[in-house]
């Protein structure tokens, strides 16, 4: 996981953005908010928490298998995903432990709906697409448009990022579900005081 658009530093409070399609191009002279660059911040922390060593089995070099052709790529994660089922398999850190935060995610949210999922390697053209069937069909589950519906880990992300920024839901919709679930974990909770105390 990681940005999706470039970044270049510009003053200590502010950045410039490279991709104006990226979304955080939010003031005309291109710096972005103290507010955005937090939320981006927060957003790539929870990508590192999910996936760090301690939260899988680490045995996924993603960066090897890629170099394959794409029909080669389609049968090893076939197989990884296989053989890590019905843990959740992710091509960024490999099979998930079974109480990982991102797995019980999975189990929770993704697990009856992901056959129905396209990873962008699922496609012909790799370009990284959006799987708008997969989207249109369960829009009303996913936070931020069809980013957080691009794929598990992007949707983890996306829901702990909203856990940390806004207050905690009273409703019992998908969506605020997916945002009361990292309270369900003390460690995130007193994670989330952390970053709301410092922004």
């Amino acid at each position: 996981a990681g940005l999706v658009f470039q970044l270049e530093f510009v003053q200590p409070r502010f950045i410039l953005c490279k991709t104006e399609s990226s979304g955080l191009c939010n003031y005309p002279d291109g710096s972005v908010s103290k507010m955005t660059i937090s939320s981006v911040m927060i957003h790539e922390n929870a990508h590192m928490l999910g996936l760090s060593s301690t939260q899988s089995d680490s045995d996924f070099d993603a960066y090897q298998v890629f170099e394959n052709p794409l029909t080669e790529v389609r049968k090893i994660l076939q197989e990884k995903k296989s053989a890590c089922a019905p843990n959740y398999f992710t091509h960024s850190s490999g099979c998930m432990n079974d109480n990982s935060y991102e797995n019980l995610f999975f189990q929770k949210f993704w697990a009856h709906i992901y056959s129905d999922h396209k990873w962008n390697y699922d496609f012909d053209d790799f370009v990284i697409p959006l799987d708008n069937l997969f989207y249109k069909k369960y829009k009303e589950q996913f936070l931020k448009g069809a980013d957080g519906a691009r794929n598990p880990d992007e949707d983890f992300a996306t829901s702990f990022e909203t856990f940390v920024l806004l207050e905690k839901p009273t409703k019992s919709t998908v969506i605020d579900q997916k945002i009361l679930f990292f309270y369900d974990f003390p460690e995130l909770v007193e994670m989330r005081d952390f970053i709301r105390s410092n922004l």
